[in-house]
């Protein structure tokens, strides 16, 4: 059994729902709050070289979703793909989480699921208009909160 909190905060570079947020900030926004926040290592296979992250977060644009492998747990998988609002900015994402056993010879139909999530979710946000999110929930107080 895999339980999270809800609240629980998690590094945006070592989970996939992160590195969606990460891939899409602007590359000033992401340098600083690498700076501000640093690249801790959680397990052996978590990124802490901010070129390799780079080249990860460019893989991330260019597929439209993110995968984490034994990164912040030796034994988790992560899948997330971007929720965007009619500007197409990303608000959120879809994360998919569970023990990295269970992602072989299912990845390819978690991604795809993962991925149809969140483009039904963003058309629905596109439908009904701009979404407001609580500042609760918004990256910018993670951000300031991680600066403090």
């Amino acid at each position: 059994q895999y339980v999270v909190p809800v609240g629980m905060a998690r590094p945006m570079h070592g989970t996939a729902g992160g590195k969606v947020f990460l891939a899409h900030m602007g590359d000033a926004e992401r340098l600083v709050y690498i700076r501000q926040v640093g690249l801790k290592r959680f397990t052996d296979r978590t990124v802490t070289d901010p070129a390799i992250l780079e080249r990860q977060l460019k893989m991330v644009r260019r597929a439209g979703y993110a995968i984490t492998r034994a990164e912040t747990s030796a034994q988790l998988f992560g899948i997330a793909a971007p929720i965007v609002d009619p500007t197409g900015k990303v608000i959120s994402a879809v994360n998919l989480g569970g023990p990295l056993f269970r992602l072989r010879g299912r990845q390819d139909a978690y991604v795809a699921s993962v991925v149809a999530a969140a483009k039904a979710i963003s058309a629905e946000i596109t439908r009904i208009g701009k979404v407001a999110l609580p500042e609760s929930l918004s990256v910018e107080k993670e951000q300031r909160d991680a600066a403090e």
